[in-house]
């Protein structure tokens, strides 16, 4: 799960996550040898250049951007690999995401097409909070890489009967966006050990967790 959407379901597992060298802090792709002002210029067009290794934070951006691009040409879906990464999202407040798939068919803007499987399919007409802000983080994170796509896509598949599904559109409006940049600096401190994460609300959390979280949360409630 997108530390920011788990955020929003145990702040304690996040830095959990990160002890057991699951998440590193922000920016530490192989030492982001850049700044991400830099990175953001060079998506701008100022600066062109083929990405011969992705050992930077820069590396990685042009990779996604050139990969988008070509895809945005034949029209077509460009989908990550479970194992390795086509194309990803750099924010500018420092959170890394890999999308499930972008969908270039329309030639014009890209739209991020996200899938959940589910034991329960969302009934308030709206998709899960977690999940929504997921998606809007990995728009502005296309955003970054010079795009602007006029909205996301999630679908919820029912775990027991796949046939079963919800689609929900998902647009940047300014109060997602915002939310997208408070929950992003509130996740980066508890990343950085400069806040301490809010312990979890129930007990069920806790035992749903994974045994190499649990030993080393000093929050779990069993």
């Amino acid at each position: 799960m997108h530390v920011l959407a788990e955020h929003l379901y145990c702040e304690a597992k996040i830095l959990a996550r990160k002890q057991v060298g699951e998440i590193q802090t922000p920016y530490a792709l192989a030492g982001a040898k850049i700044r991400e002002e830099e990175a953001t210029r060079v998506m701008k067009g100022k600066e062109v250049r083929e990405a011969r290794g992705i050992e930077t934070v820069q590396d990685l951006m042009i990779m996604s951007a050139r990969n988008i691009r070509r895809t945005l040409r034949v029209r077509e879906v460009l989908a990550n690999p479970k194992e390795s990464i086509l194309f990803a999202t750099i924010l500018p407040f420092g959170v890394f995401g890999k999308p499930d798939s972008v969908d270039c068919s329309s030639g014009d803007q890209p739209i991020l097409l996200e899938l959940k499987t589910k034991k329960e399919l969302p009934r308030r007409g709206s998709p899960w909070p977690n999940d929504e802000l997921q998606l809007a983080a990995y728009m502005m994170g296309l955003e970054q890489l010079g795009f602007s796509p006029p909205y996301g896509t999630i679908t919820y598949k029912l775990r027991g009967d796949p046939r079963q599904t919800v689609e929900f559109r998902v647009k940047l409006t300014p109060e997602l966006r915002s939310k997208v940049e408070s929950t992003a600096t509130r996740v980066r401190r508890i990343l950085e050990g400069t806040e301490e994460p809010t312990p979890p609300d129930s007990v069920n959390k806790c035992a749903s967790c994974a045994t190499e979280h649990r030993e080393v949360c000093r929050y779990k409630l069993c």
